[in-house]
């Protein structure tokens, strides 16, 4: 895939925090007569505005409106964020998901095998209960109120690329494989996605598209080898595996009903790994007033992959530090929620908190967009933390030259070169990076 350069993302960005919002602006009720805070100024100033500073105040939004031409009160401010608003945010939002945005590919030869390499995953954000009929929850909690609502965002992300292929928002309460973005992967393509997703019809149906997979098992799926069933606690009992010892490597039929042959590779963990396993699993069943099985406490000494890809295709080793890569989509939601402060606000009112939601989500996609335009992603030392703190110094300056093509796309050129400076990350000789063990 081509990667967007700043000219093609000023293209994109443009219409899409002007033109989009004042379309919806009309429809969603958020314009009714003329305002000096219009729909495309009252979109760029919280963009601009909580990426620069998610904890920002009014008077801090603002300031920051001022800047871009909207000169209103902090009162002002409190009173347009309201159910329209959100309404106008969240299309604003579900028109960005639609762009495509990719940068360099990264030079490591175990990616360069494959078109894509996805990650897939999601994390929730809570939400006051007052918004539990647009976003339901899971419950739960020391009051009625507590998890009655919660919005679960999930995003399919490239390792090759950079480019979030998808992002989708569903109920708190969806279950994972529900509430995943639908994907349209090119032939030649590796889905990488945690236990939750874990679906032998979806493997299958995957296969058959040419698109590989690497997942971790469901716990209770049968295993057929040579005509006979297993558990897999019981199948990998008699392997004798050891911690430090080579993996197991073979080929089996997966499902009772499906029997789909895949590829079983498993590690035996360090004993140490092995107890914080199971003190997990039951102090989780104590908390749920059930007992541990058996099985369970068995499956904590393994470390297990499934896979269609051959051994010429993967090896064990890469295998084992690609799955380990998919923990960078977790340093994704991490960065979002620590930097971004997607899951915080400073106010108690339900619409401009979901306000808030929309509008960070929005800011976190654009500074995205940013740093794979800007050149980082072709650097296997990348370090998002590190650039995305620098990206938010720049967030004020980019507002205030957005109405003028010219220097907003001069602005991005001086950010992106501090990128090639400072924003890396260290290298580790005890527990290497993942660019490391990729390399």
């Amino acid at each position: 895939m081509t990667p967007t350069s700043i000219a093609d993302l000023c293209e994109a960005v443009r219409p899409l925090l002007t033109t989009v919002p004042l379309a919806l602006a009309a429809t969603c009720g958020f314009t009714q007569r003329r305002r000096c805070l219009t729909a495309d100024l009252f979109c760029q100033s919280l963009v601009f505005g909580w990426l620069a500073c998610p904890d920002g105040s009014l008077e801090h939004l603002a300031r920051t409106g001022a800047g871009a031409g909207a000169a209103v009160s902090a009162q002002a401010w409190h009173q347009r964020f309201g159910a329209s608003a959100a309404d106008l945010l969240r299309g604003v939002l579900e028109a960005a998901v639609q762009q495509v945005i990719s940068g360099q590919a990264v030079p490591l030869p175990v990616l360069a095998r494959f078109a894509v390499v996805l990650l897939v995953d999601s994390t929730t954000v809570a939400l006051p209960a007052a918004l539990a009929d647009l976003w339901r929850g899971c419950g739960g909690g020391h009051q009625a109120s507590d998890g009655a609502a919660a919005l679960k965002v999930s995003v399919a992300y490239d390792l090759v690329g950079g480019r979030l292929w998808g992002l989708s928002l569903a109920h708190g309460r969806t279950h994972d494989r529900a509430a995943a973005p639908r994907l349209d992967l090119p032939p030649g393509s590796l889905l990488i996605r945690d236990r939750g997703y874990f679906s032998l019809a979806a493997l299958r149906s995957w296969s058959g598209l040419g698109v590989h997979y690497l997942s971790r098992p469901q716990s209770n799926v049968a295993v057929f080898r040579a005509g006979e069933r297993w558990t897999l606690a019981a199948f990998l009992g008699r392997r004798r595996l050891t911690a430090g010892g080579p993996p197991l490597d073979i080929e089996v039929e997966l499902g009772a009903e499906e029997r789909l042959p895949v590829r079983l590779l498993a590690w035996r963990v360090p004993s140490t790994v092995c107890r914080r396993r199971r003190a997990a699993l039951r102090k989780a069943a104590k908390k749920k007033g059930q007992p541990v099985s058996a099985h369970a406490l068995a499956l904590a000494a393994y470390y297990i992959l499934v896979t269609d890809l051959a051994p010429e295709q993967l090896s064990a080793k890469e295998a084992e530090a690609l799955y380990r890569a998919r923990w960078q989509i977790e340093l994704l939601f991490k960065l979002w929620k620590s930097e971004g402060g997607l899951a915080r606000s400073r106010s108690r009112q339900p619409q401009r908190i979901l306000c808030e939601v929309y509008a960070k989500l929005l800011a976190l996609v654009l500074a995205h967009w940013c740093l794979l335009a800007g050149g980082l992603w072709a650097d296997p030392r990348r370090s998002l933390l590190k650039a995305f703190q620098h990206l938010r110094c720049w967030a004020v300056a980019l507002l205030t030259a957005f109405a003028e093509p010219v220097r907003f796309r001069a602005c991005l050129a001086d950010l992106a070169r501090g990128w090639s400076c400072g924003c890396r990350v260290n290298t580790r000789r005890a527990r290497p990076n993942t660019w490391q063990l990729l390399l």
